[in-house]
């Protein structure tokens, strides 16, 4: 009983923040559920233990709702090159204690979540009149 009441209170307040404040409260809100989810998944599953791992995934996950503001993807498709090289350096320097899969488990769970999450900022600020509407 007490979790659905916190997930009413949750969907609540993003209803609100999605109805009168401006697009980037949305981004705001949807940048700390982006995180917060990465580190339930990563903490839930032992997916990671390292915890520069951990931190990489979650600032990317965080950052990543953020990429819409942009007129360009040459930001984006920047910070997400540089994520996958941190990747595949920490993967490198720690080799003997993750595999491969734990840590593209990681890398795929932090561009899931957030691209997921993030299409209903997109929708949202999709067109100034319309974009509510197809969030609604």
């Amino acid at each position: 009983m007490k979790s659905r009441i916190i997930t009413g209170i949750i969907g609540i307040v993003l209803l609100i923040i999605i109805l009168i404040l401006p697009p980037i409260a949305l981004f705001i809100a949807l940048s700390a559920a982006c995180a917060l989810a990465m580190f339930e998944l990563l903490s839930t599953t032992h997916a990671t233990l390292d915890r520069g791992m951990l931190i990489v995934s979650i600032s990317y996950s965080a950052l990543m709702p953020f990429f819409i503001y942009f007129e360009s993807l040459l930001p984006a498709s920047i910070i997400t090159l540089l994520y996958l090289i941190i990747m595949i350096c920490l993967q490198i320097y720690r080799h003997n204690l993750y595999s491969i899969e734990q840590t593209s488990f990681v890398l795929l769970m932090s561009l899931i979540f957030p691209i997921s999450f993030s299409s209903v900022a997109y929708l949202r600020v999709f067109n100034n009149r319309d974009g509510l509407f197809y969030v609604l």
